[in-house]
């Protein structure tokens, strides 16, 4: 069933479970919607972008089209609690993402989750990029031009604590090898480059901010 999914959205829908009240915050046209609903959840979708809210509105039990970070868009919502929150490659895109996540605590029931993923801006590969002067923005992935702000593991851990929550567990469904990105980068090493995967081996032991390109973490109120 879930075979096609890509791993990042198979440790959601583990993380989420069944039968569960979730709020996704940037459902876009509800694709990965409809994956939480065939959990027996029920979902309130969040989106700017009204048309892409529109295709989502049957996976959806409520709607919701606005930018978050406008305080009065937030009074919709006063009244309800979620068993599940999801920012889902949501808090790059925005100004202030600081103020947004410890503002969604409040949304939260009792023994709720919060779920956040959002790119390493210290992965490997962007590492050597940066160190040979090379700052690109790009239409997909890290160095997305719409991205706001950049986050790597330990800024993303101050903003959750920070926010008033604890981390339960943390995932990367996309890592790097430091070795490879290191051949990868120096032009007359890259005779060596298929002697390392790009994908990070086990051997040497790497800090996950090296490896991590993107960061999942699974999230509870520290009350």
């Amino acid at each position: 069933m879930l075979g096609d999914l890509p791993l990042e959205s198979k440790i959601i829908l583990k993380w989420i479970g069944e039968g569960k009240q979730v709020l996704e915050i940037g459902c876009h046209s509800g694709d990965f919607s409809e994956w939480i609903q065939k959990q027996n959840c029920e979902v309130t979708g969040i989106e700017i972008n009204a048309k892409a809210l529109q295709e989502a509105k049957p996976f959806l039990k409520e709607s919701y089209c606005g930018d978050i970070e406008h305080e009065d868009f937030w009074l919709q919502l006063r009244n309800k609690k979620f068993d599940v929150i999801m920012f889902e490659h949501v808090l790059e895109h925005l100004n202030d993402p600081w103020k947004v996540l410890a503002n969604s605590k409040k949304f939260l029931g009792k023994n709720g989750l919060l779920i956040i993923a959002l790119p390493n801006i210290s992965n490997a590969d962007s590492r050597f990029n940066m160190f040979f002067g090379n700052f690109d923005y790009e239409e997909t992935g890290v160095m997305d031009k719409t991205h706001l702000r950049f986050f790597n593991q330990k800024t993303t851990k101050e903003m959750i604590l920070k926010a008033g929550y604890v981390i339960e567990e943390y995932e990367s469904p996309w890592k790097v090898n430091p070795l490879r990105e290191f051949i990868d980068h120096i032009p007359f090493l890259t005779y060596f480059r298929n002697i390392f995967s790009k994908s990070a081996p086990r051997l040497p032991k790497f800090s996950a901010n090296l490896t991590d390109v993107v960061m999942m973490f699974k999230c509870r109120p520290n009350d």
